[in-house]
């Protein structure tokens, strides 16, 4: 399956049945790398999923042993207005692996969810 935009371009498929069909596959395949880096006793992990829910944070910071230390580094997001315009000069950029995200997964994922202490990290750092 692919892991990487210059492979699924090679599907040619548009994202939003890329995510439908590959999802499960790169979920696991995610997991399955977790693991591996634990056991390898890799000294820093990087997970870059920006768009959790409190629930699904604590869930997935709970595979991760307590002898690492859990950051979450929060960016600087864009106001919706200027986020529409850097989406719009997206379009037709597809052969350089740059989607335009359509309109619906803006509207689900624009507003990110808060960041907390209690969802199981050690340090929260804002970013501007």
């Amino acid at each position: 399956f692919p892991v990487t935009i210059n492979e699924l371009l090679k599907y040619d498929m548009p994202y939003n049945l890329a995510y439908e069909k590959h999802y499960s596959d790169a979920n696991q395949k995610m997991y399955d790398m977790l693991d591996e880096a634990i056991k390898n006793k890799t000294k820093t992990l990087i997970w870059d999923q920006t768009n959790l829910i409190s629930k699904a944070r604590m869930k997935k910071l709970g595979f991760i042993p307590e002898t690492y230390k859990k950051i979450a580094v929060v960016f600087h997001v864009l106001d919706l207005k200027d986020f529409m315009l850097r989406n719009e000069h997206r379009k037709n950029k597809i052969d350089q692996g740059i989607f335009n995200i359509f309109r619906n997964v803006i509207d689900k994922n624009y507003m990110l969810p808060e960041v907390y202490f209690k969802d199981g990290f050690d340090e929260v750092r804002f970013l501007k």
